[in-house]
């Protein structure tokens, strides 16, 4: 178990990671406005805002071959997300398995307490989001140094690798062969 702080500056362009989840973001939740104009009668109708409601799950790699620092990181980039309309998303941990404690993340959250710190096994990970058909996309934070996992179904994944060694050597070996999957890195 470890106790760790979230880093404060990362350089990172946020936007672009979650433009990937768009077409997941648009809502079919809808409100009455006065401050908006109606599309076909302008302000002799009420206007509508749409809000965003996407269900994210967000995946950490808490294994044993990335650094605290790293993970600090990860969870800086996890909490700027409700920076950019992200209300609420799923934070789960894994390194040869998935923990069983889901994190519901509404707001930032500083301290977060992690376990594990053992091998990694991207295909529990995957199978966790198979499973669950609620989530419209999976966000994976790793280092990347783990055997690809099979994938039956193409949903929407997103690979935040750790740095750009792991980002090069994870789009030679393991990208190609994951339908759905794109893959960024953290500068």
């Amino acid at each position: 178990m470890e106790l760790i702080e979230a880093s404060l500056i990362i350089k990172m362009d946020y936007r672009r990671m979650l433009s990937r989840f768009r077409a997941s973001v648009l809502s079919s939740t809808s409100s009455r406005t006065r401050n908006k104009p109606n599309r076909r009668y302008g302000f002799e109708y009420m206007g509508s805002c749409y809000d965003f409601t996407t269900a994210l799950l967000v995946a950490v790699d808490v294994s044993g071959a990335v650094p605290s620092e790293k993970l600090k990181d990860f969870f800086f980039i996890i909490n700027r997300f409700f920076k950019y309309g992200i209300e609420k998303h799923d934070v789960i941990q894994f390194d040869a398995e998935v923990k069983p404690e889901i994190l519901t993340l509404k707001k930032e959250k500083k301290k977060v307490q992690i376990t594990g710190r053992g091998g990694t096994n991207f295909q529990a990970v995957i199978d966790f989001y198979e499973s669950n058909p609620a989530y419209d996309g999976l966000i994976l934070f790793t280092d990347g140094e783990a055997p690809c996992p099979k994938i039956h179904r193409t949903l929407k994944k997103l690979w935040v690798l750790s740095g750009s060694s792991d980002y090069n050597e994870f789009c030679k070996s393991i990208l190609p062969k994951l339908p759905g999957a794109e893959a960024t890195y953290i500068p």
